[in-house]
């Protein structure tokens, strides 16, 4: 696979602790790793693990080492290929995609879980999810390290509702596998339903995740949105000027090379 996009420089700006970076490198280095997961592990990434797990090095080591034996079980290098008739067949509704990007660059990843009426195998949303991850990521600007969520929640409902234990996975991707990537998580129209399952799943957050979740009601839309995204590339129904409507077809014909 190829990298699309320019890689993160790293400077003393941008890295808290060079030399917990060169330390982290050198046991890098001396991994068994194939091209693909090596291109992956690069100074950006090693950076991202070092500051979700506060500059400790031990602790970065051990938790790059879970995501590197994760993304080849979990097969992140074949959803371009095998996998990627699931990925197409759960993103033929539209319930989450890729598309613009906030006012920080940050690429938006829209979720609509009314749109799940049905729903595939938990490892084909997984493939599904993990895909649409690495697609925002590919559309990332030098620079930019964080991605958007906008969960709509219009229309949901229990037929609808992900069950617990793919609400669980999903966090667990999040945190574990891509650590320093959400920017800002917007829960947009939230009812008791999901409330109510997200007090299930709320000690399993950590709490800067937490930090970086948003509700914000309808009678606050057009405030939040137009003060968080450009009205140019934001959906209508979010207040936005973009007349754009998902289509599988033209979004699957446009997908760009992800790394490993």
């Amino acid at each position: 696979s190829t990298r699309l996009l320019p890689k993160m420089t790293i400077t003393s700006n941008t890295c808290k602790d060079l030399a917990a970076l060169a330390e982290l490198q050198s046991r890098v280095d001396k991994m068994a790793l194939d091209k693909d997961l090596r291109d992956w592990a690069d100074d950006a990434c090693l950076d991202r693990y070092l500051r979700a797990r506060s500059y400790n090095v031990d602790k970065a080591e051990a938790m790059l080492a879970g995501s590197l034996k994760w993304r080849r079980e979990f097969g992140t290098h074949k959803l371009l290929g095998e996998y990627m008739q699931d990925v197409q067949s759960e993103g033929a509704v539209g319930k989450m995609y890729v598309h613009g990007k906030d006012n920080m660059g940050r690429p938006v990843i829209y979720m609509k879980p009314r749109l799940d009426q049905q729903k595939g195998t938990q490892v084909q949303q997984m493939r599904h999810l993990v895909y649409t991850l690495e697609r925002a990521i590919s559309m990332m600007e030098n620079g930019v390290e964080k991605f958007v969520l906008l969960i709509d929640f219009n229309g949901y409902s229990l037929r609808n509702a992900p069950s617990i234990s793919t609400q669980r996975e999903t966090l667990s991707i999040l945190q574990n596998q891509y650590p320093e990537r959400l920017g800002l998580a917007v829960c947009y129209c939230a009812p008791f339903l999901f409330n109510q399952s997200f007090k299930l799943i709320k000690p399993f957050i950590d709490p800067v995740t937490a930090a970086k979740l948003a509700f914000v009601s309808e009678k606050e839309k057009v405030t939040y949105f137009s003060t968080h995204f450009p009205v140019s590339c934001l959906e209508r129904d979010y207040s936005g000027d973009d007349p754009t409507e998902y289509n599988p077809a033209q979004y699957f014909a446009h997908t760009p090379a992800i790394v490993a």
